[in-house]
């Protein structure tokens, strides 16, 4: 389970640029959070019974189970909108394309990433796309609908086209 939910972070340290469909992350969002919920619980018990089976050796281990929950849930939710789709796509996808929305066009270089845009309705981490063109960036505004190409499937796409963009930019 570890493995599949750091994938998605191996592949995007390796340059792959992986992008979950809008679709897919609205389509998914009770399953994600059921998910996410289960392993909440799953964590806090597994982590319930190494610390009190523990001989406690001066210190406290009772924060560790105010943490776990939260990384079952994110862990889980995590698994549901990214990692089973990417690896999905990663095995059978096609050629395909998916249209995002634009929220931020004019976000400043950070680490890696020059060049980025933020797109909407997105899971963290995967609502960034970065290197597009500045002369490009300075036509997008929030609002905007930009198109991803690559191989894919309707969960999401490995971008390796920008296919351009459209629209009138919202208030």
């Amino acid at each position: 389970m570890l493995l599949i939910s750091f994938l998605p972070f191996l592949l995007k340290f390796l340059g792959y640029e992986y992008f979950p469909s809008a679709q897919w992350v609205t389509d998914s969002y009770l399953l994600s959070l059921v998910t996410g919920l289960v392993l909440a619980g799953l964590f806090l018990a597994a982590g319930a019974r190494f610390v009190y089976k523990r001989p406690k050796r001066g210190r406290d281990n009772t924060p560790y189970l105010i943490i776990l929950p939260f990384v079952g849930y994110a862990l889980g939710r995590f698994i549901v909108l990214v990692s089973i789709p990417m690896i999905i796509t990663f095995v059978s996808g096609y050629q395909i394309a998916h249209v995002f929305t634009i929220s931020k066009a004019d976000d400043l270089p950070s680490g890696k990433c020059i060049y980025p845009i933020s797109l909407k309705e997105l899971p963290w981490f995967y609502d960034t796309l970065c290197y597009i063109p500045e002369d490009l960036r300075k036509r997008m505004a929030p609002g905007h609908k930009i198109v991803l190409a690559g191989s894919g499937t309707r969960m999401g796409v490995f971008v390796t086209t920008l296919g351009g963009f459209y629209g009138e930019p919202s208030p």
